[in-house]
């Protein structure tokens, strides 16, 4: 599995804005990320790429994201 280069330790993420979680894996490859006790789940497709989408946070942390 691969994140987003954008997805690294210390990374910022906007408050108050859904939190897009994004990379590659292998094809059909089932997904389940967990983040501040909010837990997104998908399948990545035919091509190995997925997105996982978390509700908007509040300003806080540090936060732990376990895919």
């Amino acid at each position: 599995m691969k994140l987003s280069a954008l997805l690294t330790d210390h990374c910022v993420l906007q408050r108050q804005a859904t939190i897009p979680v994004w990379g590659t894996t292998t094809p059909q490859t089932r997904l389940v990320a967990t983040l501040a006790g909010q837990t997104a789940e998908g399948i990545s497709g035919d091509d190995g790429k997925f997105l996982l989408r978390f509700a908007p946070m509040q300003a806080g942390g540090p936060h732990t994201l376990e895919i």
